[in-house]
């Protein structure tokens, strides 16, 4: 019967019923290797489901398949773009997609994969993976001005945000670019609702003031 069904879903695609049966009866054998091609197929039919491409995804882990994670992974993210929820839905995937790029020293589409997760993700996340995206673009790519875009891209939800300031500002400080540390200092200092960092941030710009007469 996988058999039959197997040949059936390499003949009708998108037919959904054809793909659910396939499905079942691969379950119902209790064959890894059956079900993994049961679900990668419906993964890339009109009845897939985030749920099932991540089930698709462990079982091609298992197998060590590591090309066929990576478009299962890929259908992830065009899934989580179509649907309501957004892409939020396929934070996980990006990531997972950043770690094997990363792994196999793809670094700019390491980056560019973490980027996008970024933008979908909650804050504390956003962060941690800011600071990943940051790190990549300095040292692995080093590209200063692509770390600071990834902050750049954060404030865009809170200017005030000093968690997103304060790696931002770090870079600009290692970057040696002192008119550029200067600016971001001023906004910073314009967007700070804490005195005391206010005050800090204040002292250090008129230090590079003075410093540049």
């Amino acid at each position: 019967a996988g058999a039959m069904l197997q040949r059936a879903a390499e003949t009708a695609p998108r037919d959904t019923a054809v793909l659910a049966a396939y499905e079942r009866v691969a379950r119902a054998a209790e064959n890894p290797a059956m079900l993994l091609d049961a679900l990668d197929r419906a993964a890339a039919g009109p009845a897939a489901t985030m749920d099932l491409i991540r089930e698709a995804v462990e079982l091609a882990t298992a197998a060590n398949d590591g090309a066929r994670v990576e478009t299962l992974l890929g259908l992830a993210v065009t899934l989580g773009e179509a649907n309501a929820g957004g892409l939020g839905e396929a934070v996980w995937a990006l990531i997972a997609l950043a770690d094997r790029r990363e792994a196999a020293g793809d670094f700019p589409a390491a980056t560019a994969h973490l980027t996008r997760a970024i933008e979908a993700a909650e804050h504390d996340d956003a962060l941690r993976f800011a600071a990943r995206a940051a790190e990549l673009a300095s040292v692995r790519l080093s590209d200063p001005d692509l770390a600071a875009s990834v902050y750049e891209k954060l404030l865009e939800r809170d200017r005030h945000d000093r968690e997103v300031w304060l790696p931002l500002l770090e870079i600009h400080r290692r970057s040696g670019d002192r008119d550029a540390l200067e600016l971001k200092l001023h906004e910073a200092i314009e967007c700070a609702f804490d005195v005391t960092w206010r005050i800090q941030l204040r002292r250090e710009r008129a230090g590079l003031l003075l410093e540049s007469r």
